[in-house]
């Protein structure tokens, strides 16, 4: 993941902490403009993102650490072929 990746997650994670549930909802729709395949929804303080295409589906799910120096990422990418299940875990270095 890129720094500026990080960032933009980060920013919006914590912008979308200081508002409502439907003010969360906007704010996500908004961070997801342009990709109709793709919706964005809070479950709890986890960030959940899913997209769907013709070739497979995916679904991850963001949490931040209260420090905001980790952010772990849960996903899973389904196929017709199968499923793969993944945890991939960011440690903020700069």
């Amino acid at each position: 993941m890129t720094p500026v990746r990080w960032q933009r997650i980060e920013q919006l994670y914590h912008e979308a902490l200081e508002r409502d549930a439907n003010e969360r909802a906007a704010l996500l729709a908004e961070a997801c403009a342009g990709s109709a395949k793709a919706t964005a929804k809070w479950e709890g303080d986890a960030l959940t993102v899913e997209w769907k295409t013709e070739a497979f589906n995916a679904r991850r799910k963001y949490t931040l650490s209260a420090d905001g120096k980790t952010l772990t990422v849960v996903g899973r990418r389904s196929t017709p072929n199968g499923d793969v299940d993944g945890i991939t875990v960011f440690e903020k270095q700069f």
